[in-house]
């Protein structure tokens, strides 16, 4: 009797510890749909999209509850064809974008109107070129937004991180951009590698006990 209910409580808990979104599906680009955007329309709650290797040249509008990846981050490329940002998030939560690298767009990523819970990690920003830096990688436009920035490159962009939220930013390299992070607190920006060559302004947030130096080139 003891083994029944054993067992029974046991299933219970399983039942009780099943996720939220145990519906969630794998959508991939482009074996599912020719297209990001198209993938993301389709998406409901929890759906995770992946994204093989490749240049997809789309402005893309993404929606809560949804995880965008690329299969291997350097190959996986958002080149957007317009002055629109190539990931657009308005008043969406619980969103990640990783593994993806953003070339040739005015902003790589635009964050507005108290979006929760984004996190943005192991990507390459590098919209300009060391030579000439362009565009702003990532854009936070409004002071309430929660957004984790963690394990990205930032190359080459006129503007890294552009802010008005304390966001949490965290394990970055930022290389030959014109300014690392711009605007916000100096909180909640922890172990970050900078140029060495810039000065504390120019990196903004810089701090002996919390980031590192890259070589000078």
């Amino acid at each position: 009797m003891y083994d029944l209910f054993k067992t029974t409580k046991l299933l219970l808990l399983t039942v009780l510890l099943i996720p939220l979104y145990s519906h969630a599906k794998i959508i991939n680009i482009p074996n599912d749909f020719s297209t990001i955007q198209q993938g993301i329309d389709e998406a409901t709650d929890g759906d995770e999209i992946e994204i093989e290797p490749g240049t997809y040249k789309e402005n893309l509008t993404l929606k809560s509850n949804i995880a965008l990846h690329g299969l291997e981050t350097a190959r996986t490329i958002i080149d957007a064809p317009n002055s629109s940002p190539a990931i657009s998030i308005n008043n969406y939560t619980n969103v990640t974008i990783q593994n993806l690298t953003f070339t040739s767009s005015t902003i790589g990523i635009q964050i507005t109107n108290s979006t929760s819970n984004i996190i943005i990690t192991n990507n390459v920003f590098a919209l300009g070129t060391r030579a000439t830096p362009n565009g702003t990688a990532i854009d936070v436009t409004d002071d309430i937004s929660d957004v984790s920035i963690f394990f990205n490159t930032f190359y080459g962009n006129d503007i890294a991180i552009d802010r008005n939220s304390n966001l949490s930013i965290e394990n970055n390299i930022f290389s030959d951009n014109t300014t690392d992070i711009e605007s916000g607190l100096e909180t909640n920006i922890h172990f970050n590698c900078f140029d060495s060559a810039k000065t504390a302004d120019s990196n903004f947030g810089r701090s002996e006990e919390h980031t590192s130096e890259l070589q000078s080139h």
